[in-house]
């Protein structure tokens, strides 16, 4: 691309928050679209502490503020417990599995 086309797909990307990348032939257009896809998914990359939820209850660890990591597998149940002040907010965001309870995430038999 070249002059005013490549002017109106620049401003395309731009107005679309994006990138305009030239590829003159098919290997340059698949680095640039390997490249394109794994700079995207670094806004998706899972970041926080590691930590394993208990099997039971009375065994769940005590999660202070913060980000957390586990894994969970199919049929498996985790427990964790949140600490912090009376007047403070609780959260769980779980990936790919749904909560069956606030402080119980059970994942899905597969």
């Amino acid at each position: 691309m070249k002059g005013a086309a490549r002017k109106q797909l620049e401003c395309i990307a731009e107005a679309g928050n994006g990138r305009y990348y030239d590829a003159p032939e098919a290997a340059a257009l698949a680095r640039r679209l390997q490249r394109a896809a794994q700079l995207s998914a670094d806004g998706y990359r899972f970041r926080g502490k590691r930590v394993e939820g208990a099997s039971v209850r009375g065994a769940a660890p005590a999660l202070t503020p913060g980000q957390y990591l586990d894994t969970i597998g199919p049929g498996e149940t985790r427990y964790r417990r949140a600490e912090g002040p009376a007047s403070s907010t609780t959260g769980a965001a779980p990936a790919r599995t749904a909560p069956s309870a606030f402080s119980r995430t059970r994942a899905p038999h597969r």
